[in-house]
């Protein structure tokens, strides 16, 4: 990248970088031919999962989707994870114990418990195993970059709010060329961006279904017992009640007070703000979902100067199960003068 800067698609290499980092920390994976395949099966996983399928709302109705295409297209990617997983399993159980230097990856650890005779209720099975792999695919990689992404958009539109954070993460990260993980505590007002970001944007606007145990009643609506609720975390961010008139407004100081108490501080102190869930189906993933997304953001912001090619970006979305921007974020990039 020269100094004079280059339009960059940052949706495409948040999207790459984010996918890299769950391939690393879930399988060791160092990238080359194998990982790009996965990549792709993994790809074709996430759009099917945001795919809309008749037989999910009118089971009646199922043949529709035989008939656009979407049962074959659904059945192939189902082979074709199983036969990727079924080889880093295969991979990983070879390899033990050969260089017990590099440390345990994720998919060690659920082998490890998988044998272990305490564990074998939750992990009896490799089906266990893939299925938390799943999990943790779909819910991490498409979420990190959609908040990356949608907090640059934001940042770029708020020229002053992008400076503040520059200013906050290039004096607290000195002598280094790269913010490390050990930075990131310093950086409040970071915290407070991505905040705001998840609030206004949620990558997930609609949580993981909810269904009833009992009849209840809800702001004097009944629900009957075994009842798919739906929250639609989007509409509790932008709630005028309780976030003020200028809920719709991206202002990242109205998380001051929270920022400031503790990292570890609750996302749903509140249940104003809600990205991650509430309770027990919350998201497991938060911490290591909020060093990913502050990491990617923070180097950003410490490495370039960024800019809109024509001094403004759009707010326009598309339609999915993870809400990404429906044009992608092509932003100048300048080095950082030394």
């Amino acid at each position: 990248m020269s100094r004079g800067g280059s339009p960059v698609n940052l949706s495409e290499e948040l999207m790459a970088t984010s996918n890299k980092i769950l391939r690393r920390v879930a399988f060791g994976d160092g990238g080359g031919e194998e990982s790009i395949e996965a990549g792709k099966v993994l790809d074709e996983t996430q759009k099917l999962l945001g795919g809309f399928f008749v037989a999910d709302y009118m089971p009646w109705l199922g043949w529709l989707d035989a008939l656009r295409g979407l049962r074959r297209r659904l059945e192939r990617n189902f082979h074709e994870l199983d036969e990727f997983y079924e080889k880093v399993i295969d991979d990983h159980l070879s390899k033990r114990g050969a260089d017990a230097s590099k440390g345990e990856d994720f998919v060690d650890v659920l082998l490890r418990l998988h044998g272990d005779p305490a564990y074998q209720s939750t992990f009896n099975c490799r089906d266990q195993i893939k299925g938390i792999l799943t999990d943790m695919f779909i819910a991490g990689t498409d979420t990190a970059a959609a908040t990356v992404e949608w907090t640059m958009t934001e940042l770029v539109r708020h020229p002053d709010i992008l400076a503040k954070a520059q200013k906050e993460v290039r004096g607290a990260v000195v002598g280094k060329d790269i913010v490390r993980e050990s930075d990131l505590p310093r950086l409040k007002y970071l915290k407070q961006v991505i905040r705001e970001s998840m609030r206004v944007h949620p990558p997930v606007p609609l949580l993981v279904p909810r269904e009833t145990i009992e009849p209840c009643t809800v702001y004097g609506c009944e629900i009957p017992a075994r009842t798919r609720v739906f929250v639609n975390a989007k509409a509790i961010g932008q709630d005028p009640d309780a976030w003020g008139p200028d809920a719709a407004r991206f202002v990242p100081e109205r998380h001051e007070e929270i920022a400031d108490l503790s990292d570890h501080k609750p996302w749903h102190d509140s249940f104003s703000l809600v990205p991650f869930g509430v309770g027990r189906r919350s998201c497991p993933g938060v911490h290591f979902a909020n060093s990913v997304v502050e990491l990617l953001l923070a180097n950003l912001l410490f490495c370039f100067d960024w800019r809109a090619p024509h001094g403004e970006v759009d707010l326009e979305q598309e339609t999915g199960m993870t809400v990404h921007r429906k044009n992608p974020l092509v932003l100048v990039a300048e080095r950082r003068g030394v």
